[in-house]
């Protein structure tokens, strides 16, 4: 005690650095206390396999340490698209904030104070809010997970909403999720149907109009399940406009049959009333920008630029091509390869592929054209064919397939890599065409950054079933595979700088054959990983 009055009898010049100390100290207590409190407000989940943990927010700077996934983490700092962690005690570092996903929080959901059938939830934090449907449209907010917004329209892979304020805008359907409403119209109607699943339905009470006995789809692109809930098998896509006579409901969902007797579930929030279809077989576009021709070849003169979701009676096929009748009556051509016949893109019970999930990327799209051929071409819209050629022929292994693009649109680099990591992919393969200043050059080539087992048996697989020169499975430092969790390649089908190799690239018959090799490269892959794992198992 003696000691303590000792202290504090001392110069007022002694005493002034002590306190600057205890301050001082006080501050950094309360900072700690800070950036504690506020790390147990908000953490993240670590969303890919291994993510690199760098010095700085950017790619550019020293990884200084790996995550993994299903680990949690504090967030204590945010810039753009980055988040700093607290990845060690006294150790921070930034993460992509793509290859997150928020921590779950206490509490209930909360609710945008609106009806509505269905609504929008968040999958990701700071959810960009846009003015339109694309990612070139201008960010008009963002949202976060837990509030769930009225579900107004679809269009494409987007989502429109409406905001707490009144204004709408538009969110990326692979980073957000569908939520049917409690007590929704479907299900109201439903429950006001005396007569049962599978009666023809009656006058709801109220006096309201009767359900109709046909519906078609009013959205782009419908899943067709074996049962009425998000977890049921997907069965096949339905593309827009495609209809079906209804058969039972269940809660928010509707069972069908189409044309062909197919039965199976849709949502009822993506289906709306249809007048009776004819019975003539029809093809629907699955892409914006598809050309109809004159003639069933690809240099005919073009007489009409079709739009996604348009529907065409069908005449007769030839060869790859369906001769189809325009408005005005007149007969026109459309290749088969970019069109799906009556809607049904598959009919999937089975196949090499079956609960695999790929992601195909097209590359460029939109403001970026990509290489452009000796003869004109664009490398974006082949790309596009290639990948629209490939999806059919994987859902037809079984394969659930999601596309970073279906039409000519804008998609950054990250949200290609975004669809992976929210999709859980199995595979992301990124679709090229190649050029090169020598008019000689030709080839196909497959990158990989860590994942040279899969551009090996993509590689292997392309040249042996297009008979296209062998450049081999090489490393790349792309972003789409540097920065992606996820097993991935990109593929560099030939040069369309080489005249004669763009004229074969463009034929649907090396467009199909390019589909086979990729799909037998990928289930050579899944083979061997396979068997590898075993191998492990059995030396363990």
């Amino acid at each position: 005690m003696d000691a303590l009055r000792a202290w504090f009898r001392r110069p007022t010049g002694a005493f002034l650095p002590a306190a600057l100390i205890l301050l001082g100290a006080f501050a950094l207590l309360v900072a700690g206390r800070a950036e504690e409190s506020r790390a147990e407000a908000e953490a993240v989940i670590i969303a890919g396999d291994v993510v690199n943990v760098r010095k700085g927010p950017g790619t550019n700077t020293a990884i200084v340490a790996q995550v993994r996934r299903g680990e949690r983490y504090a967030v204590l700092e945010r810039k753009g698209d980055w988040i700093r962690i607290a990845y060690r005690p006294g150790k921070s570092g930034w993460v992509a904030g793509w290859l997150t996903r928020p921590a779950p929080a206490a509490g209930g959901i909360a609710y945008a104070a609106e009806k509505a059938d269905a609504f929008v939830e968040a999958a990701v934090r700071d959810l960009n809010v846009r003015s339109g449907p694309g990612t070139d449209r201008p960010v008009i907010g963002r949202i976060q997970p837990g509030t769930r917004y009225p579900l107004l329209d679809t269009a494409g892979d987007w989502r429109k909403i409406r905001l707490s304020d009144g204004r709408t805008g538009w969110v990326a359907g692979w980073l957000s999720v569908v939520v049917p409403a409690e007590g929704s119209t479907a299900q109201a109607a439903r429950e006001n149907t005396a007569a049962g699943p599978g009666a023809p339905p009656s006058r709801a009470a109220g006096g309201t109009a009767p359900q109709p006995a046909r519906v078609r789809i009013d959205t782009d692109v419908a899943n067709f399940r074996n049962g009425p809930t998000l977890d049921a098998n997907v069965i096949g896509k339905l593309l827009r406009g495609t209809t079906g006579r209804v058969i039972a409901r269940e809660g928010d969902w509707v069972k069908i049959a189409l044309d062909d007797g197919t039965e199976g579930w849709v949502a009822g929030w993506l289906v709306a009333p249809a007048e009776e279809a004819s019975d003539r077989g029809t093809v629907v576009i699955v892409a914006d920008g598809t050309n109809i021709r004159k003639a069933p070849s690809l240099t005919a003169d073009i007489v009409r630029v079709a739009r996604l979701g348009e529907r065409y009676p069908i005449v007769e096929g030839i060869g790859d091509w369906y001769a189809v009748r325009l408005d005005d009556g007149s007969i026109a051509y459309v290749a088969a390869w970019v069109v799906s016949k009556d809607g049904v893109i598959d009919r999937v019970t089975g196949g090499r592929l079956l609960g695999r999930t790929i992601v195909l990327d097209p590359g460029h799209g939109g403001i970026d054209d990509g290489a452009t051929g000796i003869d004109g071409t664009k490398e974006k819209a082949l790309n596009l064919a290639v990948a629209l050629r490939l999806e059919e022929k994987l859902i037809a292994e079984g394969a659930t397939v999601i596309l970073t693009r279906r039409d000519d649109r804008t998609v950054s680099l990250q949200d290609r890599v975004a669809r992976a990591v929210t999709a859980g992919a199995d595979v992301f393969l990124s679709l090229h065409h190649n050029t090169h200043p020598s008019p000689a050059m030709r080839g196909t080539i497959t990158f990989y950054h860590r994942d040279q087992a899969l551009a090996q048996a993509i590689q292997a697989a392309l040249v042996a079933k297009t008979g296209l020169a062998d450049l081999g499975a090489r490393y790349g430092n792309y972003y789409v595979l540097r920065e992606n969790p996820r097993p991935s390649a990109l593929i560099e089908f030939g040069f369309i700088s080489n005249a004669a190799e763009v004229a074969v690239l463009k034929s649907p018959a090396m467009i199909d054959r390019e589909a086979e090799g990729v799909v037998e490269g990928l289930v050579r892959y899944f083979s061997t990983q396979q068997t590898a794992q075993k191998g492990t198992r059995a030396v363990r």
